[in-house]
């Protein structure tokens, strides 16, 4: 069963180029973690064209998953990733408010 993983990210203000900075650096241990180079991992990123509430400061990333199996292996090596564990403390540091989603696809 496919899924797909969204994470809603509120940046703070004036922190945006720093979070851009942060997933930038994330992208490229995801990358070398999977093994495969990172333009053909399957991971969109938005931020809100038009929408209420804070949509100048949000950021959305989604990412597709063939199973909840494949989705839960990679962050369990993750999050046992030195670097990664590194660059995850930063994170307080710009966002406001991060809200993961699991969708399954239909």
């Amino acid at each position: 069963m496919k899924v797909v993983q969204r994470g809603i990210m509120n940046i703070l203000p004036g922190k945006m180029a720093e979070a851009m900075t942060l997933l930038d650096k994330h992208m490229a241990i995801v990358s070398r973690l999977l093994k495969i180079p990172r333009e053909k991992f399957p991971m969109r990123t938005y931020r809100p064209f038009i929408g209420g509430g804070d949509s100048l400061h949000t950021v959305i990333i989604e990412v597709e998953w063939d199973s909840l199996s494949k989705m839960s292996d990679f962050f369990e090596k993750m999050m046992a990733d030195q670097e990664m564990q590194g660059l995850t403390s930063k994170w307080g540091e710009v966002e406001k408010s991060h809200q993961v989603e699991i969708l399954m696809l239909m």
